[in-house]
């Protein structure tokens, strides 16, 4: 994801531990329905794909705001949207110095049957 120069000087003055450092994926990731989690945007995209059993579509996005920021070719803001494969991602908060972004299962039409034997996800 894209750095604003605030927050680079802020975590020169001021470190502080990475977010999800320590902390256990299932707090990193929340899951509020069946259908729906809560993540922030500073979670790597590769663990959120990984947790849910998709494929990573651009190897140099490290962040998930990143990926939101990369298929809107701007920075991300809130209600911006981005597809990963059967999910969707949305932008529902615009925090200090972070965003809260909820995963959603589409329930297209054209993606119905083809969950692979009706395999749920996490």
């Amino acid at each position: 994801g894209a750095l604003s120069l605030e927050r680079i000087y802020r975590r020169m003055l001021a470190p502080e531990q990475e977010p999800f450092f320590g902390v256990g994926l299932e707090t990193a990731i929340r899951r509020m329905s069946d259908e729906a989690y809560f993540v922030n945007g500073s979670l790597s995209l590769r663990q959120l794909a990984k947790h849910l059993g998709v494929a990573v579509p651009d190897e140099s996005v490290a962040t998930v705001a990143g990926f939101i920021q990369r298929n809107n070719q701007r920075l991300p803001r809130l209600g911006d949207t981005a597809e990963l494969e059967r999910f969707t991602l949305s932008v529902v908060e615009e925090l200090d110095d972070d965003l809260e972004i909820e995963v959603t299962l589409r329930t297209d039409p054209d993606s119905e049957g083809s969950d692979e034997g009706g395999q749920s996800w996490r």
